[in-house]
């Protein structure tokens, strides 16, 4: 996993200033800026993870920086969290903040910063980070046949940890979840078996290789595939346009295409939840709240505080019925993210990110993307019934609008339906009725 750091400024000298410090102290760190008001897509409790350190510039005045606050309130409760330095120019306000969960931090006052006091504190975490490391590694649960060798990321309902697979002979991400009598760590527990089942059931080509599940005292673990390279959004650490982005996301969308004719839909596609192979191939993880495709078509009302607000469909934000067309919105948005570094509906709250994405109005990439902007068009719509409506009319569209960067040539999706539909009638079976047939075999693969 590739150590990455976050810089929270909208001061561009201060992010530029601190930046070449942290490459200083850390020369292999990836280094990630963000403005104040675009910071909380930053800072989601699932998007966190990839972060070994986090520097933010607070006033601790305006709602934005409030906001911030509470986010890292709640990053500091997690078991394995990364170091966060707060920069403020306000002494009364820095010593509030102090008084509070944010007292975990390292403060440190705009009047002090120097390229000495700077060094001095991020000495002082390097070696907090080997400590913890260390001791979270010898504090690690003892699961049989496993040996941890360091932890990776901490989650509200589990923890991740590079081990290694004594019997097999490589290393694993070992999740591992505490098993407690409380409603939630009794559904933190469900998930974690859930996806299990759920990855053995898809296999290993386009999601990750799941390979043992078990309980042990008091925890319940997974062994899964471990990815040394990281996410997508690891390999796409800087926006900007390359032939290479589009074959990764085609790969994406050939995984969505997978697990839906499994009969499941993913629900949570966000960059963190593509890892890539050794060999470049991005594959799917975290299956904990997906769903089997005929079950989702007839919820109502279902939850949708689960899964990252950013990426989530406005039907699955509403708790209405899903299909899979709520994975190909996920896509879209992940698309926008990997292409412009951005996230497509940023906002301040859950409310305001609902409220955006269900705009008709796709939002645009911008003038240098706009070769891009076809397929956003077709995944982000806000009404469902614009969108594709299969992940193999995606690809098709991928493969027409970008076929130089696929090697894939073909008609555009809606051509090969009509030329398909011609050599339908032909031999006597119309376009509604292998649409029919396409849903029987769908509810086939879906039944438990």
């Amino acid at each position: 996993m590739k150590r990455c750091a976050l810089i929270i400024t909208d001061d561009l000298n201060l992010r530029e200033w601190l930046g070449h410090h942290v490459t200083m102290q850390w020369p292999k760190m990836m280094l990630e800026y963000s403005r104040v008001v675009n910071a909380p897509m930053y800072l989601d409790r699932m998007q966190v993870t990839r972060y070994q350190l986090i520097i933010v510039q607070l006033g601790f005045k305006k709602a934005a920086e409030l906001t911030i606050g509470i986010f890292l309130m709640r990053i500091l409760k997690l078991d394995v969290h990364p170091e966060i330095v707060i920069v403020s120019n306000d002494p009364k306000a820095m010593r509030s903040a102090q008084s509070t969960a944010l007292g975990a931090a390292t403060f440190l006052a705009a009047s002090e910063v120097s390229s000495s006091s700077i060094l001095e504190r991020f000495g002082g975490i390097a070696q907090r980070q080997l400590e913890r490391s260390e001791k979270a590694r010898d504090g690690a649960p003892d699961i049989p046949g496993y040996t941890i060798c360091e932890p990776l990321v901490g989650t509200y309902n589990a923890t991740i940890y590079r081990a290694y697979d004594d019997r097999a002979g490589r290393d694993v991400a070992l999740k591992i979840c505490e098993l407690v009598t409380n409603n939630k760590g009794f559904e933190h527990h469900l998930m974690l078996r859930q996806e299990y089942e759920t990855l053995r059931k898809l296999g290993g080509e386009y999601v990750a290789q799941a390979y043992e599940y078990g309980e042990k005292d008091n925890y319940a673990y997974m062994a899964l595939e471990y990815f040394p390279r990281g996410t997508i959004k690891d390999v796409f650490a800087v926006s900007g346009r390359r032939a290479s982005r589009v074959s990764h996301l085609r790969r994406v969308a050939e995984s969505l295409r997978a697990i839906h004719e499994a009969g499941f839909l993913h629900l949570d596609l966000k960059p963190n939840n593509v890892m890539i192979r050794a060999d470049g191939a991005p594959v799917l993880i975290d299956f904990g709240i997906s769903k089997r495709i005929v079950a989702a078509r007839y919820q109502e009302g279902a939850s949708y505080s689960m899964g990252s607000p950013y990426f989530m469909s406005p039907e699955q934000m509403r708790g209405e019925s899903l299909d899979v067309r709520s994975d190909i919105y996920s896509f879209g948005a992940l698309w926008f993210r990997i292409f412009t570094g951005d996230v497509p509906y940023p906002g301040r709250s859950f409310e305001e990110i609902r409220l955006a994405s269900n705009d008709l109005a796709a939002p645009r990439m911008g003038e240098a993307l706009e070769h891009y902007q076809p397929i956003v068009d077709k995944t982000l719509a806000g009404n469902r019934d614009l969108r594709f409506s299969t992940a193999q009319e995606l690809i098709d569209s991928i493969d027409y609008q970008f076929g130089s960067a696929t090697g894939v040539h073909r008609l555009p999706y809606f051509e090969e339906r009509r030329n398909n539909g011609r050599h339908d009638d032909a031999t006597g079976m119309h376009h509604q009725e292998r649409r029919r047939s396409g849903e029987e075999r769908i509810q086939d693969l879906a039944v438990p």
